[in-house]
């Protein structure tokens, strides 16, 4: 007797999601939003399992050949890394081993579809990604990323996690281990020393203003009035020490909490709410202390 439970309807559609048939990729994602919420808690342990295992995942009927691609990179890789010289043998593996995985497209998929759902349960997952995933452009980071547009459209459940995120412990506390959007492997062996210099401390600090920064943006965006007192007592901390890395590069971290509470004081949470379903633009930045201005180090 088939079992046409949700959670079984759920696994179907799931499963259509790895598909390399387009058609049917779609299919899977219009299941998803027909079920509904009970999709919830299948697509967020999936995200989960992207991100905290970032090997790469191949198309169904590919593996063997992607696991060979896999391990030619890594060969050629580490040869570059301990010999130098022209590294365009290592990107044209990476780019075919890259073309063989579904990371990406599943990571898309999936975020899109907690979007359309606006799942609540996946808040926390999310609140990862804002953390850890930076995508990069020749221009630097960017700030207005896949992840934010869906809490911005979940709206008030997200300001909690959000405000909380300002501050600089909660931060640290999800780590500095880089998430990227799509698949991930070690090339050096070599374990971490443990130790922390301070070139690497400073990156850090700018990553905790640069997260801040992304938060203020967001709760701008979502317009709670909730989210006032934390946003003006990081303000006047920035204005007490506005020297400090942890509150941003220059000004621009002071500047969009400015906007952030401006706007949350002129539209409040009922009148932001109802255009949560509009996504942000991009912002971008320097990505670490190296690329300041007039840093000594770059010239």
């Amino acid at each position: 007797m088939t079992n046409n439970s949700p959670q079984s309807q759920t696994d179907a559609a799931v499963k259509k999601l790895w598909s390399p048939n387009e058609s049917e990729r779609a299919e899977g994602v219009d299941e998803l939003l027909r079920i509904g919420l009970v999709s919830i808690h299948k697509l967020t342990s999936l995200l989960a399992e992207l991100i905290y295992d970032q090997r790469p995942r191949f198309v169904p009927g590919r593996e063997h050949e992607g696991e060979q691609t896999l391990q030619e990179y890594l060969c050629k890789a580490r040869r570059f890394y301990s010999e130098g010289g022209d590294h365009t043998e290592a990107r044209t593996v990476k780019d075919r081993l890259t073309r063989l995985t579904l990371n990406s497209r599943l990571m898309t998929d999936i975020v899109d579809l907690l979007g359309d759902l606006k799942g609540e349960q996946a808040i926390p997952i999310l609140m990862e990604m804002v953390n850890r995933n930076w995508e990069f452009t020749h221009l630097g980071l960017e700030f207005c990323t896949a992840e934010t547009a869906v809490l911005t459209r979940i709206g008030a459940a997200s300001v909690p996690h959000l405000v909380a995120n300002l501050s600089e412990a909660t931060i640290r506390a999800y780590g500095f281990e880089p998430l990227v959007h799509g698949w991930r492997v070690s090339v050096d062996d070599e374990e971490d020393d443990g130790e922390l210099d301070l070139e690497k401390e400073l990156d850090r600090q700018y990553h905790v203003g640069n997260v801040r920064f992304r938060v203020a943006a967001v709760l701008g965006d979502i317009g709670d009035t909730r989210a006032l007192p934390s946003l003006e007592k990081l303000l006047a901390e920035i204005t007490s020490s506005p020297e400090s890395p942890v509150f941003g590069i220059g000004d621009w971290l002071s500047a969009t909490i400015e906007t952030a509470i401006a706007r949350i004081k002129r539209t409040g949470r009922s009148s932001v709410e109802s255009q949560a379903n509009t996504p942000g633009s991009i912002r971008l930045m320097p990505t670490s202390v190296a690329e300041l201005p007039n840093n000594p180090k770059t010239g």
